[in-house]
Order: C-alpha cells, then structure tokens, then sequence
C-alpha cells in the first residue's frame, strides 16, 4: 500500500480504502516530515502498535511496488516520496 498523504505510523488504519493487517508494508510517501517518509512494517505487537521500519528502508533506489489499494493500486514509489505508475 501506498499512503501519499501523512499517517500516523500506528495501529491499523485504512489506507487507500485497503484495511491494514499485522505484517503489511507501507511505503508513506507523504510524512510531514519528508525524513520519515519510507517503506514501514504495520505492527499490532509493539508498544502503542508502532510501526517499525521495514527491512529494505532507507537503501537507495528501491522501489516499492503496490498490488493492493483502490487509487495506488499497480504504483511503484521510493522512500523520497516518489511514486510512479507501474507499466
């Protein structure tokens, strides 16, 4: 899933009208603060059910790509918030 918009990175919302499971990545692309824009891991163990990065955060020209969602569905984005439609 993509959220293009700021997220909370907690608990388990609906992003892109695609309720979040335990485990799901998310690439948040549109963090206020763009430093925190990357590829999370939605969690239901941690304290307070805070994400946590996902393994492959951070690590340059990555892409992530996206097979659920109603609007980003088929998309690719980076961690600097950059997301591409998939062909």
């Amino acid at each position: 899933m993509i959220a293009l918009e700021h997220i909370e990175l907690v608990g388990l919302p609906v992003i892109d009208g695609v309720p979040t499971v335990a485990n799901d990545n998310v690439l948040a692309a549109g963090q206020a603060d763009p430093a925190h824009n990357g590829i999370y891991r939605v969690s239901t163990t941690n304290p307070g059910g805070v994400w946590f990065p996902a393994p492959r955060r951070g690590v340059p020209g990555v892409y992530s790509e996206c097979s659920e969602g109603r609007t980003h569905r088929e998309r690719r984005g980076t961690r600097a918030g950059d997301p591409r439609q998939h062909r």
